[in-house]
């Protein structure tokens, strides 16, 4: 039986340019002593902290779940939008 799950953490951007891909945030296998979510986090967390300070990336939004609520997710990425 596969159950639902609602994703523990969504990064959210709104920015101009190519998409960005996080995947390689995983390249190293998580091995964690007490579950996966805290260290996948943490380690996509870091991935992208280190695109930004690597190429100069400064989203116009960035919007994270469980920090905000799926409400303020959706109306922080869709604010100004023609």
């Amino acid at each position: 039986m596969f159950g639902f799950n609602p994703p523990e953490f969504v990064l959210g951007l709104k920015r101009a340019g190519q998409p960005l891909s996080l995947a390689n945030a995983f390249e190293k296998p998580i091995r964690p002593k007490n579950g996966y979510v805290v260290p996948s986090i943490e380690e996509m967390k870091k991935k992208f902290g280190d695109l930004k300070n690597t190429f100069g990336i400064e989203p116009e939004v960035e919007v994270n779940i469980p920090e905000s609520n799926i409400n303020i997710f959706i109306d922080r990425l869709l604010q100004n939008n023609s």
